[in-house]
Parts: C-alpha cells; structure tokens; sequence
C-alpha cells in the first residue's frame, strides 16, 4: 500500500494508476506501519532536495487526512509470510 499512497503524492511511474486505484475503491486499508513508511519516504525526499521542509510537511498532513482503515501489523504477519515465500518477495526494509 506504501507504494499507492506515496504515487499518490509524486509524480513517478504509474502515479495515474495509483489515483485511479483510490478514486474506485470504497476503503483503502493498510497496516499500521503505513505511516512510518511514507514518512520515510518523504524523508528522503526531503533530504534529496526534491522537497522542501514546508511541501514535505504538507505532503505528511495529507497523507493523514486520506481515510484509511489501519490494520495491527501483527495479525497479518502469517499472511504476509506465506504470500512473500509464494511471490519470492523480500521485506525492503530489511534490504533484500
């Protein structure tokens, strides 16, 4: 979900799929981690130089203006294993 949220706010590969994706569903839920994630991602941003403080901050109070339904990171655990051993997909944030 990181990844549509963030598309929602840059202008980068399949941005106009991301807001296409959010316009149809009724409910875009996603783990709690959701919100550490796309401010890291802001973050470096910021830090790049493609943002200023002031947009990165307004891009942050937008992001959590969107209605989102946030779910306990820990009761997807098993299903998050199982699809990321089925699609041999690694957890970014440990560097794979």
């Amino acid at each position: 979900m990181r990844g549509i949220i963030v598309k929602l706010f840059f202008e980068e590969d399949h941005s106009e799929a991301a807001e296409r994706c959010v316009r149809t569903l009724p409910q875009l839920s996603a783990p709690e981690l959701i919100w550490v994630e796309a401010m890291n991602v802001i973050r470096k941003r910021c830090r790049r130089g493609d943002l200023t403080p002031n947009a990165a901050a307004d891009i942050a109070a937008a992001l959590l203006d969107l209605l989102l339904r946030i779910h306990e990171s820990a009761g997807l655990i098993a299903d998050a294993l199982r699809l990321a051993i089925q699609f041999d997909r690694a957890d970014r944030a440990a560097g794979e």
